[in-house]
């Protein structure tokens, strides 16, 4: 079995701690999920803090599965791999599902006409949410 690595473990409890402080301090979706470019809530910095957003605490789910693959491949990788380059390919895949999430709503708003509606996109599944409102 292997042992796990200090950018796994590093990690693993940034995620924890942004879930926990996320649950105690609602506010924290607002400021450090992704929004929407174009909605006012929209931060730069909600770039890089999305990464560590995961389901509001109901959804517990969401935060183990990917906690457990970041444990089970993560540590791998890193061994293989060394730290600069894992953290490297999550960046990439962190940067990717914003990216993706963002294309999402870009393509579901050129089927749907919307006035004067406000609405909220979520994508879980990316590990990112986006808010838009119109």
């Amino acid at each position: 079995m292997m042992t796990i690595t200090p950018v796994v473990k590093q990690l693993l409890i940034i995620n924890i701690l942004f879930f926990i402080g996320s649950y105690f301090v609602p506010v924290a979706y607002d400021l450090f999920a992704l929004y929407y470019p174009e909605n006012d809530g929209f931060k730069i910095w909600q770039l890089i803090t999305h990464m560590f957003m995961h389901a509001p605490f109901p959804n517990v789910s969401h935060i183990l599965f990917n906690m457990f693959a970041l444990y089970s491949f993560g540590s791998a990788l890193e061994h293989f791999w060394g730290w600069k380059k894992i953290l490297v390919f999550l960046y990439f895949l962190w940067f990717r599902s914003g990216f993706v999430a963002y294309g999402g709503q870009l393509y579901r708003d050129s089927f749907f006409v919307i006035t004067s509606v406000k609405y909220e996109f979520v994508s879980f599944r990316n590990a990112s949410i986006i808010k838009y409102g119109l």
